[in-house]
């Protein structure tokens, strides 16, 4: 599966891209915020995981297996929103796309799983490291946003190679 075709700016973050179809909402909060859509043949699971109030939000995304898909259809109420937050806490693969006023504008892919006893931990740390990517989506003038997202793509690329310090105090980037 190319994960580089399920987040296209200017769609809706249940419905990310031309590929996306039969769209199923589990949480609906005046829009779709927890649920599962058909990508080309593949079932994908969605949430939003930064602030569905405001005008910019955060989004993750990943692909469901067939096990998986028949554990979802079996679940309802609580249970599906916990088999979903385990789900994505577990994936392999995650995108994560960012919104503002509800369309798509970027997106993120993250390949790596980190291994830690805490699941929660390592949705925290992607949100948290995903989230200071939002500030390049308010308005400002092309020349800044340019420096802007130069500034962001060195920083990530140092924190995606982290010293053999900054491994050895624990400190985990996620790039």
């Amino acid at each position: 599966m190319n994960f580089d075709e399920v987040v296209h700016a200017g769609h809706s973050p249940w419905a990310p891209s031309p590929y996306a179809h039969d769209l199923e909402p589990w949480s609906i909060d005046d829009i779709p915020t927890l649920g599962t859509f058909m990508h080309r043949e593949q079932r994908m699971l969605f949430s939003v995981v930064v602030d569905a109030e405001g005008p910019l939000t955060v989004w993750v995304y990943t692909r469901l297996s067939a096990p998986q898909e028949a554990t979802a259809d079996a679940l309802s109420g609580r249970a599906l929103m916990d088999w979903a937050e385990q789900a994505l806490s577990d994936a392999d693969v995650l995108v994560f796309g960012f919104a503002h006023e509800w369309a798509l504008e970027r997106y993120a892919l993250n390949e790596t799983r980190l291994e830690s006893p805490d699941q929660a931990y390592y949705l925290k740390r992607a949100i948290e490291a995903l989230a200071q990517y939002t500030q390049v989506l308010r308005p400002v003038p092309p020349e800044e946003r340019f420096a802007e997202m130069m500034v962001l793509a060195e920083r990530q690329r140092v924190e995606t190679h982290p010293t053999e310090e900054a491994q050895a105090s624990g400190l985990i980037c996620i790039g």
